[in-house]
């Protein structure tokens, strides 16, 4: 796993769930491209530092995105 991407990653989602407008299409592109390991470390990541779930995130910022 390469921890500065999964840093980078995280910092990413966390500006495309704090944007005003938009930010879908980042969180989807980083979803999409990475390997379960790494998705893993980056939730890890993202729980630790912000106290909080990226997956409840990102469905209060985008209630249409479909979760199965």
């Amino acid at each position: 796993i390469d921890y500065k991407l999964v840093d980078e990653d995280v910092d990413d989602l966390r500006k495309a769930i704090k944007s005003e407008k938009g930010g879908e299409s980042l969180m989807i592109k980083i979803v999409v491209q990475r390997s379960d390991s790494h998705l893993r470390a980056v939730l890890r990541e993202y729980e630790h530092l912000y106290r909080s779930n990226f997956a409840r995130d990102s469905l209060k910022k985008s209630g249409n995105l479909v979760v199965s």
